[in-house]
C-alpha cells in the first residue's frame, strides 16, 4: 500500500477517533489509547507513519457503557460493528466502521460483513493470576473465536498458525454448536475474572501473547493527556512502563523491512 493511501486511511481513522472521544467525554466514559496507537502517540505524536490501524481501550464496564451510548450517539457516517450487530463479523471486540469506504481484508472478504475503514474499540478484562491458567484461558478463548470465524465464513490465514488437523476438528465442532452458544460461552469465559480486582488485565486483541500486554488494573484506571496529531487524548499514566514491556526500546524505529501496515489487505477505496 502506498504512502498516500496510508495517510488517507489515517485521516479517516482520526475523524472516527474524535467521534469516539466526543461520546466518551459526553458520558464521562474512561478510555485510553492503546497498543500501536499508544506507541505512535509516544514516539510520533500521532500515528506510526506506516501503520493503518488505530486502537482505543476501555475497561469492560466502561466498554459496555460506550456500546450503550454509541448506539444512539454515533454519527450517521459510522457503523457500530460487533458480532451482535453484524451477522458476518466474527471478532469479540467492537469496531467503528466508516460507511463511505471499503477496507477489504482477505480473512473476512467472503463473510459479507461491513468492511469500511475502522477503529478498534477494545475491552480490557481480568485474566487468571498464574501463567499455566492464563495459557489455558487464552487457548480456550482462541479456539472458541476460531469456531465463530468458521461459522461466519472467515478464513484461516498463516498468522493464525492453525494446523490442518486442528482446522478439521474446528469444522466438526462448528457443525455441532450454534453461533449464539459459542458467543455466549466466549463472553462468559472472557469476563469470568473481572471480579478479582488484583488480577492482571489484558485485551483479547493480544491473542495468546498475554505476557507482553498484561498490566495492573490501576495502570488503566489512572490516565493523563497526550498529544495525538492536533488534539489531546487520554493515555495510561504509566504508558512508558507499558510500552517498554510490550515493545522494549519503543523509541527506536524498527528496520525498514518491518515498517509495513496490516497484512492481507485486498482492496481499499475511500469516497469523499
Amino acid at each position: 500500500m502506498n504512502r498516500d493511501m496510508v495517510e488517507r486511511i489515517q485521516d479517516r481513522q482520526y475523524e472516527m477517533l474524535l467521534e469516539i472521544r466526543r461520546i466518551c467525554e459526553k458520558y464521562e466514559i474512561s478510555y485510553f489509547l492503546c497498543c500501536g496507537t499508544l506507541l505512535g502517540a509516544a514516539r510520533h505524536n500521532g500515528p506510526i507513519p506506516w501503520d493503518d490501524d488505530l486502537d482505543v481501550g476501555l475497561l469492560r464496564s466502561e466498554y459496555e457503557r460506550f456500546l450503550l451510548h454509541a448506539q444512539k450517539e454515533l454519527s450517521d457516517r459510522y457503523f457500530l460493528q460487533t458480532w451482535h450487530t453484524d451477522a458476518g463479523y466474527a471478532l469479540p471486540h467492537c469496531k467503528i466502521r466508516d460507511k463511505n469506504s471499503h477496507y477489504v481484508e482477505k480473512v473476512s472478504a467472503k463473510s459479507g460483513c461491513m468492511d469500511g475503514i475502522s477503529v478498534d474499540v477494545l475491552p480490557f478484562d481480568a485474566i487468571p493470576n498464574t501463567m499455566p491458567v492464563q495459557r489455558l484461558h487464552g487457548f480456550l478463548l482462541n479456539d472458541i473465536m476460531n469456531l465463530v470465524k468458521l461459522k461466519r465464513n472467515w478464513i484461516f490465514i498463516r498468522e493464525n498458525r492453525v494446523s490442518p488437523v486442528r482446522e478439521k476438528i474446528y469444522r466438526i465442532l462448528a457443525c455441532c454448536i450454534s453461533e449464539n452458544s459459542l458467543i455466549r460461552l466466549y463472553e462468559k469465559i472472557c469476563t469470568a475474572y473481572n471480579g478479582n480486582i488484583g488480577f492482571p488485565m489484558v485485551s483479547e486483541a493480544a491473542g495468546l501473547d498475554y505476557f507482553r500486554f498484561t498490566a495492573r488494573r490501576s495502570d488503566y484506571l489512572k490516565t493523563r493527556e497526550m498529544r495525538y496529531r492536533d488534539e489531546l487524548f487520554r493515555v495510561p499514566r504509566r504508558y512508558k512502563a507499558l510500552l517498554r514491556k510490550s515493545y522494549g526500546d519503543y523509541m527506536k524505529l524498527p528496520p525498514m523491512q518491518e515498517r509495513t501496515g496490516q497484512p492481507e489487505v485486498m482492496k481499499v477505496t475511500i469516497n469523499e
